[in-house]
This record gives structure tokens, sequence and C-alpha cells, in this order.
């Protein structure tokens, strides 16, 4: 028979944090900024981390986890990262995911052995199971709907965007390029970023502008033939991982931020190089509009000509630089006010999970 705590008790909000071990990606960044210490005041969140190595990771995560579960039933389990492993005992707590996509269960033609053998059946459990959900973009938040459970409930907690590499808005309408235009992109490559699409764009522009077009791609090599297909350009340029300060050299030397993405959750690295009042090209896709809005060129990645000719109308416009300058820096204010409405809801409704809710026990 299920007990239902009391409206005074104080319960606990345990954060799982295994993961951030790893390289500061996308997804540990978010965790930092939106559920760690003094993310969430006046809740107070307790934070459960791991050791380094993959063995300690999972050891966490398999069994240091569980076990916090079942000493405290009562307590808010979030889960930012990744979903919970299957040793989690998800009926006997209240649970919380973050969704950040749902390519585990719709792009399974993207996903390396380890996405598709192991995190893919762990997403479709939480899928099934879990009653909450907070995502990133109101399109993550529509496309969990069409795959949750019906009767979950979804709540938007966008991520305040902060200038992730220390980045400076100067004008750039002075550089003297010499002949030449710097493009870069920013990701981990593998099938999914598309980066041999953004490629072929930009010596389609060459062609265009009739001057150089140099590629540069911020970001490990991933699984898949991308990163040697890439290689073996000689207007491309693959940085690997970089230190902020390497990262940010190579990000205020370009002209134009490009992403051919299949799919993003959210594209959170989009909105942190806008610090840069650089010009954002991205796919006519729901998700950019939604995270772009009036700042973003979009184009088509399977027609690599148009996008050029897109992108090359566009820098024979007078005073683009500023423009784009303008639109990028009014696009990050305006997405962050909307992030701290989000912040303030998600405080409201987790404070009053201890007098509405119940265990799922």
């Amino acid at each position: 028979m299920k007990k239902a705590v009391r409206a005074d008790c104080v319960l606990d909000y345990f954060v799982d944090c295994t993961h951030l071990s790893r390289r500061a990606s996308g997804i540990e960044r978010v965790t930092r900024d939106l559920f760690t210490a003094g993310a969430l005041l006046p809740l107070k969140l307790r934070e459960i981390h791991s050791g380094e190595t993959r063995a300690q990771i999972l050891a966490a995560q398999w069994l240091k986890l569980p076990s916090i579960a079942w000493c405290n039933p009562h307590a808010i389990f979030l889960f930012p990262g990744y979903p919970p492993a299957l040793s989690f005992p998800v009926t006997r707590v209240r649970s919380i995911l973050y969704v950040h996509d749902v390519f585990l269960v719709t792009r399974t033609q993207d996903l390396n052995w380890a996405g598709a053998h192991y995190l893919a059946p762990l997403f479709k459990r939480a899928l099934r199971e879990f009653k909450t959900f907070f995502c990133n973009s109101e399109t993550t938040g529509l496309n969990l709907r069409e795959v949750c459970s019906p009767e979950a409930e979804i709540m938007l907690y966008r991520p305040k965007v902060k200038n992730a590499f220390s980045l400076d808005q100067y004008s750039q309408a002075e550089r003297d390029r010499r002949g030449r235009l710097i493009v870069v992109s920013i990701g981990t490559v593998e099938p999914r970023k598309n980066f041999v699409a953004a490629e072929e764009i930009c010596a389609e522009l060459s062609r265009r502008l009739e001057l150089t077009v140099e590629y540069h791609v911020i970001g490990r090599q991933g699984w898949g033939p991308d990163w040697d297909v890439l290689a073996r350009r000689k207007t491309t340029t693959l940085h690997g991982y970089l230190s902020e300060a390497d990262a940010r050299a190579v990000i205020q030397s370009a002209d134009i931020v490009l992403c051919t993405s299949h799919d993003e959750g959210l594209g959170l690295p989009l909105l942190e190089l806008q610090y840069a009042g650089l010009l954002v090209v991205a796919p006519s896709a729901p998700v950019f509009h939604e995270v772009l809005g009036q700042s973003g060129l979009f184009i088509s990645p399977r027609d690599p000509r148009q996008a050029a000719e897109t992108i090359a109308t566009f820098l024979k416009t007078d005073n683009w630089r500023a423009a784009a300058a303008d639109r990028a820096l009014t696009n990050v204010t305006q997405w962050n006010a909307r992030a701290a409405i989000d912040r303030l809801a998600i405080i409201s409704y987790l404070q009053s999970l201890p007098s509405e809710r119940k265990p799922n026990v």
C-alpha cells in the first residue's frame, strides 16, 4: 500500500553528477549550470559524484545511486545527464529525467555501439516508467511527447547561455581578410553532425565568392568515417578538443558559424558562439528556428549549391557583420530572459512536490 509523504516533510533532492568527470561537452555544461550547487536555490541539492575511470562511473551508477534510493524512499532524484541504470529502483522514488534530445530512439542510424546497445535501452525504460521530464527546448518537448508515457508531465527548463569561451564582441568590419573567409563549426565529429556537408558548402561558397574559404572544426573525433574524410580536404582544419583559450582564438578569428547537423535537441554551442557577434548559419529545421529566431541564416545542408548561394547573397549586403552581431546579441539576451522564467517555474514545481506528490511505491 502506498504511503503519502507528510505535507511538512522536508525532502532531499539528489542529483546524478556521475557523468561530470568527462570532458565538458554540452550535457556536462548544462548539468553544472542547471542542477549543481546554487543552481536552484533555495533548494539544497545533494550531488552524487563518481571517480574518473569508467569502472568508477559504472559503479556509481549501478551500485551507489540505487543504494541511496533504497535508503531514501521519499527523496527526489534528478537525472540531468543520462537515464539511470537498470538497477536503479525507478518506481520506489520520485525520479525526474532531463531530456536533451530523443535521438536514442528516433535517430538510431546515428548511434555508435554504446548508444545503440547500452544507452538506448536505459532511455526506453525511462520513457516508459518516468512520470516527470524536464527538457531543454520546446522542440525537444514536442518530440518527447510522442515517445514517452501519455500521462507523463513535461516541463521546459531552458539553460541560461553563458559566455563559455569568454568571447568578445567587436566590429569585424575593419579586418583585412586578404581574400579569405573563415568558417567554424563546433561539436564531436560524427555522422549526426554532418560536417562533411558543411565542407561541401564551404567549397561551393569559395567558388561563388572567388576567394579562399577556410573551414575549421573544433571537437574531438567521434565514431564513423567523417574525421578521415575531412582530414583529406586541404582547406579544412580539424582542431580536435581545444582548451577554452585555444577555442576562443579560433572562434574569434572566424567570420561565420556553420551548423549542418541532421538534428539537435537544442544546439547550445550556436547560442554560446553568438557572444562573438558572429553570423550563425543553420539548417531550416524547427529547433534551429526556435533557438536562433531572427538572428539565424537558414539553409538546407542537402543542397550545398543553394546553401552557398544563400550565404553569398547575405555576405553581399551592406554592413552584414554589424547586422549579424546586433541580432546575435539580442537573441542571446532574449533567450536568457526566457531561461530565467523557466528556472523560477522549476523551483516552484520542485518545492510543491512534498505537499502534492506521493512516492511511486
